[in-house]
């Protein structure tokens, strides 16, 4: 049918396969009904095994006419791939004793989760091991809750769209322990967070990616969790460094930087008399409003207030605000 209809204006006739190319792990065609039950099963191994990302299947033809076929097929599903991660590769025992022997004689420390920490479920062993040998973390946009924004520990989304105490925080560390992230453009600010020259301990079940953009990186190829919990269960016998000051420091930059993102409407205008309707009402609790804008990159950018002649609107603020 292909062979007859092609180049002959039909129907839909615009080959979008390679248009997938630079946003699928695995892009291919099932140019026969008979293949469907091995390339579906191979599509799935691809989109859950290493590093989990989207896979496409395309069937062959402008308009999918390997469904004219007909055929015979047997189901070949693999319950193993049915989950992220299917697999849980586990740290070598001298390289989690080699990385916590780095930990503990770094001075200011701190923890980057990304996206492979939420595919691996790690949050709550990365979130014991943190609180345990007192590491503040930071996270990428994909790796938000591996650590809840209300934990001590957690100091925000670091990197181009993120908040100024991540990226303080991080910029002050002595050593980044980037856990399932790839070191990215947008984690590190273009390679800025951390500098040139800072060390870094990078686990990833990807071995690829590990000390791809920092030279000189210790590297841990394991699953995000197996390796916290190993980390966690070595550091029982540990004699880990108290951390107080720099947990101190880390918190102050976070209390600095909520103070400075706080709006404080102007008395008498009509977003304040709104502002102290809602917060009077039974179904919110009292709070000063706070912007809920999206962090803009480092570094920080002010925004001025303004003229006074101007009319107020629902954002204005009565002094600068910084993000």
């Amino acid at each position: 049918m292909l062979f007859r209809s092609r180049y002959r204006h039909v129907y839909q006739e615009a080959d979008n396969f390679a248009a997938f190319e630079p946003y699928v792990k695995w892009n291919a065609t099932v140019d026969a009904a008979m293949r469907i039950p091995d390339m579906v099963r191979q599509a799935f191994r691809v989109a859950t095994t290493g590093r989990p990302g989207p896979v496409h299947l395309q069937f062959q033809g402008f308009e999918g006419q390997v469904d004219a076929e007909e055929a015979d097929l047997d189901c070949a599903a693999e319950t193993a791939f049915a989950r992220v991660p299917p697999f849980r590769p586990q740290p070598p025992s001298e390289l989690v004793r080699e990385a916590l022997a780095r930990i503990a004689a770094a001075e200011p420390p701190v923890i980057v989760a990304g996206g492979r920490c939420r595919a691996s479920g790690a949050g709550s062993a990365l979130r014991a091991f943190a609180e345990m040998a007192g590491v503040p973390v930071a996270t990428s946009l994909n790796g938000r809750d591996s650590i809840p924004n209300t934990h001590p520990l957690s100091v925000g989304v670091v990197g181009s769209y993120s908040r100024a105490s991540a990226n303080s925080v991080v910029a002050e560390a002595d050593l980044v322990i980037f856990a399932g992230s790839t070191a990215g453009s947008m984690t590190t600010h273009f390679w800025t967070l951390p500098k040139a020259g800072t060390k870094v301990i990078q686990i990833d079940i990807d071995p690829a990616v590990i000390g791809r953009n920092y030279a000189g990186t210790f590297g841990i190829h394991a699953d995000a969790k197996a390796t916290f919990d190993a980390l966690l269960s070595a550091a029982k016998d540990a004699a880990l460094p108290r951390r107080n000051a720099w947990l101190g420091r880390a918190a102050e930059i976070c209390r600095a930087w909520s103070r400075l993102t706080t709006v404080r409407l102007p008395s008498g205008s009509q977003a304040a008399s709104e502002a102290a309707s809602s917060s009077s009402s039974a179904t919110r609790p009292s709070r000063s409003p706070t912007c809920s804008a999206r962090r803009p990159a480092v570094p920080c950018r002010r925004v001025s207030s303004p003229p006074a002649s101007s009319t107020p609107s629902r954002c204005s603020a009565s002094s600068s605000v910084r993000f």
